[in-house]
Formats: C-alpha cells, structure tokens, sequence
C-alpha cells in the first residue's frame, strides 16, 4: 500500500491482507457516516462491500521511509510495472525541506518532527529561520485557522507548541481532534522582523478577512503584500513606499 508523495512519487505505507469482509447488506449507519465524515461518495454505501486490511510484519520497518517513482499513472491503483526506488528515509524522518510552498505537515508529521529533531534537520532549520503566517486546515468540516508565528525558533517556535499539546493553546482548537488538522504556510519573513511584523500582519490582513479557502487566503495575502510594499507609505523611510524608495536609491 502507497500513499501520495511529493510530484509522482508515492510513499511505502506497508503490506497489507483482508482481515474481514462486511457485505452490502451488512452495511450500517455507521459505515454510511464514515463515507460522510471523509467525503466519499455515498453512493458506495448502496452497492459496495467493506473490505477490512490489516498490516503484515513483513517490510513494516520500512513504513513511511520507503520513496518510490510511482510514475505519470497517477491515477491508476493498481501498477504491474517495476518501478525505481527514489530514496529510503532515516527512521523518524518526514522527508527532506523542498519549498515553504510545499509545507503541508499532518498533525502525526509534526509530532514526529517534534520528537525527532536529529532526523530532521533541513525541515527543523527551515521552519525555524523564518517568520511567517501559517494556516491550519481542518479536514473534516474545512475551517480555515490563520496565525503568525515570531520571535524565537520563527515558525517552528509556534509549531512544537501545537505538537505538544493539539491546540497550541487555541481556545477553537481545544474542541477538536488535531489529528484532523494539515499545517501550511501562507506567508513568510526574515525571522528579525519580529513584534512590528505580527502586529503589522495581524492589524492589516488576518483581522479584516474570513477565509474560506487555502486558495483565497493565498490570493488575499498576495494582495495585501503588493499593496504594502507599492501603496503604503512607511515612516521609518520617509513616507513612501518601500517600492518607492527602492527606485530612489537607484
């Protein structure tokens, strides 16, 4: 069994063999929530059977660590070809830093982040360096939760506190499961630019927008960047634009 990775490549989740079968006419309410809850099409609980997997020993050790090239048939299950092995990954890795435009972090990920500085480094060094605005999705229900992270140890100094605890002390995140939560980054910045950035950040974008949409947040944040480096004077430079002063330096 495989689970998506970066580009087209898959991850080894483990091998598996059908424990139990439950047939249609044994589905129940419970099933039909299931399909509900991670938005499946219900019309499986009509004429589909449940089949239970279970993971065997054999190769487990490789579970999560094991990266192959799945190939351009992205879309297909079921693949009859060899295909190449990319990388075997240290025990309680989650993978090499790409991109902060990559980030997607699980809340298991980010557990194992905390837990696992040392097999770590390039993601721990890259979420630390930074400032930033993050988002926390909620997978169930979709809620969008934005927040900006400064100070020591940048974004990661705010991360651990949610690895730790589940809610990094969110009153709205108390009331739900965080391993239903996906972390990304929305925006970021030099980890110098501390109190005035957040205050900054907070004051101008988060507090005069509900998001609907990791795409909307995306494209809002975008905005209000041009417009505070294009529109908006700066005292501490004279009363212009950073763009502006920009072009009368040069």
């Amino acid at each position: 069994m495989f689970a998506p990775g970066h580009g087209t490549t898959a991850i080894f989740l483990g091998l598996t063999y059908i424990s139990s079968v439950i047939l249609n006419n044994e589905l129940g309410s419970k099933h039909l929530k299931m399909l509900q809850q991670y938005k499946l099409p219900e019309k499986w609980f009509e004429k589909s059977v449940r089949y239970q997997l279970d993971f065997v020993d054999t190769m487990y050790d490789l579970s999560e660590r094991l990266i192959i090239e799945w190939g351009k048939s992205t879309v297909s299950g079921v693949q009859k070809q060899d295909k190449p092995v990319i990388e075997i990954r240290a025990k309680h890795s989650i993978g090499e830093f790409i991109s902060y435009d990559d980030v997607q972090l699980s809340y298991k990920a980010l557990v194992q982040l905390n837990n696992n500085t040392n097999a770590n480094p390039t993601r721990l060094n890259a979420l630390s360096s930074v400032n930033g605005v993050y988002l926390i999705q909620h997978q169930i229900d979709d809620q969008m939760y934005v927040g900006s992270a400064y100070g020591v140890d940048g974004i990661w100094g705010r991360w651990k506190t949610y690895a730790q605890t589940g809610h990094g002390g969110n009153k709205l995140l108390k009331e739900l499961n965080p391993d239903e939560f996906i972390f990304s980054i929305l925006e970021i910045a030099p980890a110098i630019l501390v109190e005035r950035f957040n205050r900054t950040v907070r004051h101008e974008w988060l507090n005069q927008f509900l998001f609907n949409s990791i795409e909307h947040a995306q494209e809002t944040v975008t905005c209000w960047k041009w417009s505070y480096n294009n529109e908006q004077p700066h005292t501490a430079i004279g009363g212009v634009p950073p763009r502006q002063k920009l072009v009368l330096a040069c």
